[in-house]
């Protein structure tokens, strides 16, 4: 009877140790493509050839269920989504921002706000570990809706211009650095009117921010379509002048092309006081100060979207927006070529299972994986048993 006592234990021992060391393998779930949404942020993930989307509204109801904040992974090399779960995420919010900081290859997430609060919390995402970290800077922006922000690769820095607040607009400029986690205010002698919708990016030849359109000073039928470049260096703002001009808009979006020295513009509202949007392309030269309008066929009239640009294969990719927040809120994905200057709709899929992350920082024990542990448990037991039985006879 002790003998069978003993290796009752040594079972329940390898059982008990197969669930606190388990294999490190990610659970997989079913999960369905992104729902329609607007007022979400995506960032391009250079090494892993992803683009990461986070948050966003369902409806402009804004009740509590309105607001998301859930992180989707859409793949590039096979046009397809996955949902995946960590333990920790930002709080539900719309027209936060984000940007990927290459030098620490991370995304950076900054403000937005839901239906209770505005923020001005600060999160990292890691695309190795799939993890969001909230960080806890000392000095920080006031709570703020609809911030911009930019990555200086040169200066290792994160600048933020403008959005929306409690009690008006803002004309702030910030930087944030981080490896330090600190936010500091930059107080340059001349800027932009205080706005929100509008958008910015870096140019890396001229190592400069440039800042386009928007919705500026709180008067409700200002719209601007201005152009603005942010120099780092020298802490300056200057407003430059070109040619024709794109209409006046705001929440449209920009992304910029290295390769040929160019900005993107798609869509965005033309009016505060309806739904009228936009679904014309520009494309600004830097080199020479230029606009130019491109025709064909592309995404319908839109806002509150989101574009990045692949720097792999050259194109920029477009996904969700809204025309009228109550009916008409998108899911559909868009492709824009540089090389040719033409839009696509490529075919999509979901894929069939999610990465759950919730039970580690870099992966989490499959159903399969324990199963696979418990089985050998019970043959290391029933070898066990086998040789008592020989030692007996």
């Amino acid at each position: 009877m002790k003998k069978w006592i003993k290796i009752l234990v040594i079972f329940l021992i390898s059982v008990n140790l197969s669930i606190i060391f388990p294999v490190q393998s990610r659970v997989f779930t079913s999960t369905a493509y992104p729902e329609a949404r607007a007022g979400h942020s995506m960032v391009y993930d250079p090494i892993h050839n992803e683009i990461i989307m986070f948050g966003g509204m369902r409806d402009n109801l804004n009740t509590p269920n309105s607001y998301l904040n859930d992180t989707w992974i859409f793949y590039c090399a096979n046009n397809s989504w996955r949902q995946i779960t960590p333990i920790i995420s930002p709080a539900t919010r719309v027209t936060h921002d984000m940007i990927y900081d290459s030098a620490n290859k991370k995304a950076v997430l900054f403000g937005g706000g839901n239906r209770d609060q505005l923020f001005n919390d600060t999160w990292i995402f890691d695309p190795e570990t799939r993890t969001w970290c909230e960080l806890a800077p000392n000095n920080r922006p006031q709570p703020v809706n609809d911030p911009e922000l930019y990555y200086d690769p040169l200066n290792q820095a994160v600048i933020l211009f403008g959005g929306y607040l409690e009690n008006g607009y803002s004309d702030e400029t910030w930087k944030y650095s981080v490896s330090n986690n600190s936010w500091e205010q930059i107080f340059p002698s001349n800027s932009p009117s205080s706005r929100y919708g509008h958008r910015m990016i870096y140019n890396t030849m001229s190592q400069t921010g440039f800042l386009f359109g928007g919705h500026a000073n709180g008067i409700s039928d200002r719209i601007e379509n201005d152009l603005w470049l942010f120099n780092i260096a020298d802490n300056s703002w200057t407003e430059s002048t070109s040619g024709t001009l794109p209409s006046t808009r705001y929440w449209h979006d920009m992304v910029y092309n290295p390769v040929k020295n160019e900005s993107i513009v798609f869509g965005g509202r033309s009016s505060a006081f309806n739904f009228n949007c936009r679904d014309d392309t520009w494309i600004f030269s830097h080199g020479t100060n230029t606009w130019e309008e491109i025709t064909g066929e592309g995404p319908s009239e839109r806002m509150t979207f989101s574009m990045v640009y692949n720097s792999n294969d050259a194109k920029v990719y477009l996904y969700g927006g809204n025309r009228d927040p109550n009916t008409e809120i998108y899911n559909d994905m868009w492709v824009f070529c540089t090389q040719t200057r033409s839009w696509s709709k490529p075919s999509v899929t979901s894929s069939v299972q999610s990465e759950d992350m919730s039970s580690s920082s870099t992966s989490s024990p499959s159903e399969d994986s324990t199963s696979s542990l418990y089985i050998t448990s019970l043959l290391m037991t029933l070898t066990l048993l086998g040789q008592k039985r020989r030692k007996r006879k």
